[in-house]
C-alpha cells in the first residue's frame, strides 16, 4: 500500500472542507445609531434568529452561519452579518466603536 498517495489524499480533502467559525460572541443586541438595533439569537445547528430594529418597527430573519459571517434573506437578497469596527461601518456615529457588526456600508450596530 503507497502511503504518500493515501497522505496526499487525506491532505487533499482536509483543504476543501470549510470550517464554519464559532458566532456565540455575536449573540445578544448590538446598538446601531437613532435607536436602531440587532439581535441575533443561536437557535442551535448553525441557525440563528435575527432581530433588526428600526423606527417602522422589528423584522425577523433566520440566518445560518457560514465562513464569512451568518447568512439570512431580505426583500428577496442574500444579506451577510459581518464582524468589522465603526470606521468599516460608514457611519459617523459608530466611527470610534472597535467592535461592531455591518451589514453593509451604512448599516452597523456595534457594542462598546
Amino acid at each position: 500500500m503507497n502511503f504518500k498517495i493515501i497522505f496526499l489524499a487525506i491532505l487533499t480533502l482536509a483543504s476543501c472542507s470549510t470550517v464554519i467559525p464559532s458566532y456565540e460572541n455575536w449573540m445578544g443586541e448590538w446598538t446601531g445609531p437613532e435607536g436602531t438595533s440587532l439581535i441575533i439569537t443561536n437557535l442551535g445547528q448553525e441557525e440563528y434568529q435575527i432581530v433588526i430594529k428600526d423606527l417602522d418597527g422589528s423584522k425577523y430573519f433566520r440566518g445560518h452561519a457560514t465562513d464569512r459571517g451568518i447568512v439570512f434573506t431580505r426583500r428577496g437578497k442574500d444579506e451577510l452579518i459581518r464582524h468589522g469596527s465603526g470606521t468599516d461601518t460608514g457611519m459617523k456615529w459608530l466611527l470610534d466603536k472597535k467592535n461592531c457588526l455591518m451589514i453593509k456600508v451604512g448599516e452597523g450596530f456595534c457594542r462598546n
